[in-house]
């Protein structure tokens, strides 16, 4: 039950001083709501893969079967592993990024060599889904980043945009130079997102589309890291949408971040 210090309403200084830890308690019920419901997100997200994983052992060892039976059964087993792997190391991240432990690695590399790589690694699951994956020619631009925290970003936010893009659609890519800053942005002819989700879109454990929260749903923390990621790094990011027309995602970077 949500209880408060009555205001006498008085202006004087007890009263301004309960207004004040009136305001203390909301922030920590609010807090411990958040917290509540982050934990039974990521129980749901664990208990799915787990239970199919056990399913799976339980009906390998019932009896006998063939090679191909195993192998079957095996795969399954593998893929739940991996969404486990994949959910224990989202938690991690952010785990890192609350407690301030999170260190940047600062280098300077060839943001356009980076982003070629990513395309290429994503090419054979965008062409399986008949998803065209293009891009405007990356200029020759050096940044000074976190290579590998900034390669999960764009590897986050491209794999989202094949996730909710349909057969023959097409998701696009591109770099621009703005002198101190660097905008990478990724568009996609997706499903788009509604207002009321895009307020909520970088929230942890927030999905667009809540049927999506199997296998390839992944845990609705992809967001919520790649937006700490890039704030680390003095960043932002920006997202325009229309519902049937599809989305984009600016990441916009300054190219000459210094450790503080």
């Amino acid at each position: 039950m949500k209880r408060r210090i009555f205001s006498s309403h008085t202006g004087d200084e007890v009263d301004e001083l309960a207004h004040t830890i009136n305001i203390m308690l909301d922030r920590i019920e609010e807090s411990f709501t958040k917290i509540a419901q982050f934990t039974a997100d990521v129980s749901h997200e664990l208990r799915t893969p787990v239970a199919s994983l056990k399913t799976g052992i339980e009906v390998m060892l019932s009896k006998d079967r063939t090679a191909a039976e195993y192998r079957k059964l095996l795969y399954h087993s593998l893929v739940s592993l991996e969404r486990i792997t994949r959910t224990i190391s989202d938690l991690m991240e952010l785990s890192r990024s609350d407690s301030g432990s999170n260190i940047l690695h600062l280098k300077s590399f060839n943001l356009g060599n980076t982003l070629k790589e990513i395309q290429r690694k994503f090419s054979p699951v965008s062409d399986t889904k008949n998803i065209v994956l293009s891009n405007k020619e990356f200029p020759e631009v050096e940044i000074n980043g976190d290579k590998i925290m900034l390669r999960r970003v764009f590897a986050n936010l491209l794999d989202n945009a094949i996730k909710y893009t349909s057969p023959g659609g097409r998701v696009y890519i591109s770099l621009e130079d703005r002198n101190d800053d660097v905008i990478v942005s990724i568009t996609d002819t997706g499903v788009g997102i509604t207002e009321e989700s895009l307020r909520k879109i970088f929230d942890r454990c927030f999905r667009v589309d809540t049927s999506r929260s199997g296998e390839t749903g992944g845990s609705g923390l992809g967001l919520s890291i790649s937006k700490n990621i890039v704030e680390f790094h003095k960043g932002r990011i920006e997202v325009r949408s229309d519902i049937g027309v599809g989305s984009t995602f600016d990441v916009i970077l300054p190219k000459n971040l210094i450790n503080s």
